[in-house]
């Protein structure tokens, strides 16, 4: 199936769900490269290798390769959207379908009346979910994942904060670093349950990719360990982009604002490699935000979820 426009029109659309006007972009240039990636992940989520690769995975009763279909449909006079099945942190019991559309949601009766034509195409899934993005706070009846980011000059400029001087950075080069990763995990979710569904750990494919970009680092004080910080080179509009895959810290450590010096070092040791810093935290994961608002990030994009009833 191919897209019938070529004025860039979802492109435009999903640029519009950015709130980008602290970070210098310049949108002109980034529209094209947009516009690639939106027909990139079209094609990609249509390959049959991939669509039964997800029904494999899922292994849904009752369903075959072609129900992971990514649909481009019509939806009315000059109107179009891109819409295909989910599932919340790979969670077979949480389906949601997300959309993107070439125009700007802008109401929930809107995503109702999409939702309407498009449903048939989902009903064996049984979602409990819609999904769409937006660059502002919306009246949702859930909100996941909110987008943060900063240039890092704004990030330097700020005064160092407590312990950020005491901190000791020890690039990790084997895989030991893992049992340790996996065994705060357990424990911050012991104490946390409420965060265990929000809030998860990273496949150790993940934070290998950290590893080879050199951007993985044991956080020491006072010479004994107390958590790990993971980053990736990650293109972010044109720009070169820090994106954090985790900041860890020992349960016995936090409260002590460790966090958010660790991050800071962090990226003041990177200066000179990236122009921004961003990446994603869940909207429920108060102490990780506010990590981030310390060090001059801000909400950029939402990741807005509206119940099906």
């Amino acid at each position: 199936m191919k897209f019938k426009l070529n004025d860039f029109a979802f492109a435009k659309a999903e640029l519009d769900t950015y709130d980008l006007k602290s970070l210098n972009i310049n949108k002109k240039e980034v529209l094209k490269k947009l516009d690639e990636e939106i027909r990139s992940s079209f094609l990609d989520l249509n390959d049959n290798e991939t669509k039964e690769k997800r029904h494999k995975r899922f292994n849904i009763a009752g369903t075959k390769p072609d129900d992971y279909e990514e649909h481009y449909l019509e939806i009315g006079q000059k109107q179009q959207v891109i819409c295909g099945i989910r599932h919340m942190n790979l969670d077979v019991n949480n389906p949601f379908i997300n959309l993107r559309c070439n125009f700007l949601i802008e109401s929930n009766h809107q995503l109702f009346e999409i939702y309407e034509t498009i449903k048939d195409r989902f009903k064996v899934f049984m979602p409990k979910l819609l999904c769409f993005h937006s660059s502002n706070l919306r009246d949702v009846d859930r909100i996941g994942s909110i987008y943060m980011a900063a240039t890092v000059e704004d990030v330097v400029s700020k005064k160092p904060w407590l312990y950020q001087k005491d901190l000791e950075f020890i690039n990790v080069e084997n895989d030991d670093y893992y049992d340790w990763y996996k065994t705060e995990y357990e424990k911050f979710h012991q104490e946390r349950e409420d965060l265990k569904q929000a809030v998860t750990m990273n496949s150790k494919a993940i934070m290998d990719s950290s590893k080879r970009d050199g951007l993985l680092y044991k956080v020491y004080l006072a010479n004994k360990q107390i958590g790990l910080i993971a980053g990736e080179k990650a293109e972010f509009m044109l720009k070169r982009g820090l994106y954090f895959n985790d900041i860890v810290i020992k349960s016995e450590h936090k409260g002590k604002g460790l966090a958010k010096a660790m991050q800071k070092k962090f990226i003041e040791m990177h200066k000179d490699n990236f122009d921004l810093v961003f990446g994603t935290i869940d909207f429920s994961n108060k102490p990780s935000l506010n990590t981030a608002k310390a060090n001059k990030r801000v909400p950029i994009r939402y990741e807005n979820f509206i119940e099906i009833h």
